[in-house]
């Protein structure tokens, strides 16, 4: 019986050293729960961009304990604590930085444009004051190296990926499909296809070129790829050069996506005979296949955007037999025609007209 007084003295004295514990002395770690709202959050700290709730919870910081202000604060390890400072001063009316880079909205994650860039990616996320895996706005600037580096000089090996200009707008849809044409296009034509289909070769070589000039690039039509879930579609050998193509876009953009579907049909006869050494020869030709694409293979994201496509599939009032298999739709939903085979650019001015 003797044990629970010692027991509970013990409880209270630990009890009151946890509570007597003072916070992180900072909002950013004291009130932002996830590791990317905290990398957020200190990436508008060093660039001077708070936003309302920012300044909200910084009050509050201030107001619960007036030694906050002071330049170290006590942590829970019982050592000074200051936040984490990157290498240049918070950006300002003077931006000290060597080379920025302006988001764009294919850009989300920021081991995308390291990869591109050829940096490391840790280095970056201290330089910005920014976490590794934070979320990326677009037209947000981040600082790619400090005043007066090379922005090559971390992998003087960097070869940026070999990319021709499009002639029409591509992008991803809010759930990662890729796209050509205009978003406010009146007319929206999804294209269900695999890697494999000899059909979908033939579509794409001698039929699409037209198909995008004559519709996508006058803003007629938005053209929407998904990956079929028909037939033996993700099955080997399909399965890994979807999933490559994934990566593709992922790491290196929506354009990149584009020009590669474009390269595997044209060699698709190629790819046939050869399979994987095909496509890892048109990835190197391009300069696509770095370390950012080998981890996004390795994380199985390309397989969860397999399966959002099928349900975008299961979505639409169609019931694919086989592919090329496409469904024409107006921009509100209503479907016009849907059908399988060839949709040249013949055929479409006719379901145009008959709108």
């Amino acid at each position: 019986m003797r044990r629970w007084p010692v027991a509970l003295s013990m409880l209270l004295v630990l009890s009151s050293i946890f509570l007597s514990r003072p916070a992180l002395a900072h909002y950013c770690d004291d009130y932002y729960q996830t590791e990317e709202e905290r990398g957020a959050c200190w990436w508008r700290y060093w660039n001077d961009r708070q936003t309302d709730q920012d300044q909200a919870y910084a009050q509050q910081d201030a107001d619960s304990d007036d030694e906050s202000n002071d330049a170290g604060s006590t942590s829970e390890s019982g050592t000074d604590y200051a936040p984490p400072t990157p290498d240049l001063e918070p950006r300002g009316t003077e931006v000290a930085c060597g080379q920025l880079h302006t988001v764009n909205s294919n850009e989300v994650r920021l081991e995308q444009i390291t990869s591109w860039y050829g940096l490391d990616l840790g280095t970056v996320a201290r330089l910005n004051g920014m976490s590794v895996n934070a979320r990326l706005t677009p037209g947000q600037d981040l600082c790619l190296v400090p005043p007066g580096t090379p922005v090559n000089s971390a992998n003087p090996n960097h070869q940026t990926p070999q990319l021709p200009a499009l002639s029409h707008e591509v992008g991803f849809t809010d759930e990662g499909l890729l796209y050509a044409g205009s978003p406010q296009a009146p007319v929206v034509v999804y294209e269900m296809f695999t890697a494999s289909c000899h059909g979908c070769g033939d579509y794409h070589n001698h039929y699409l070129e037209e198909f995008v000039e004559r519709f996508v690039q006058t803003g007629e039509v938005q053209l929407v790829y998904l990956p079929s879930a028909s037939g033996h579609a993700f099955g080997y050998p399909d399965r890994t050069v979807h999933q490559k193509a994934y990566c593709v876009g992922e790491v290196h953009g929506a354009s990149a996506q584009w020009e590669f579907w474009k390269d595997h049909y044209q060699g698709q006869r190629r790819w046939w005979r050869e399979r994987e050494p095909f496509t890892d020869e048109l990835l190197a030709a391009a300069n696509l296949n770095n370390g950012a694409f080998q981890s996004c293979l390795a994380s199985g994201r390309a397989d969860a955007q397999l399966q959002r496509a099928r349900s975008a599939i299961s979505r639409l009032p169609i019931r694919p037999t086989g592919t090329p298999y496409f469904s024409i739709q107006e921009r509100s939903g209503q479907s016009i025609q849907s059908f399988g085979g060839r949709l040249t650019a013949e055929r479409m001015q006719i379901v145009m007209d008959g709108r």
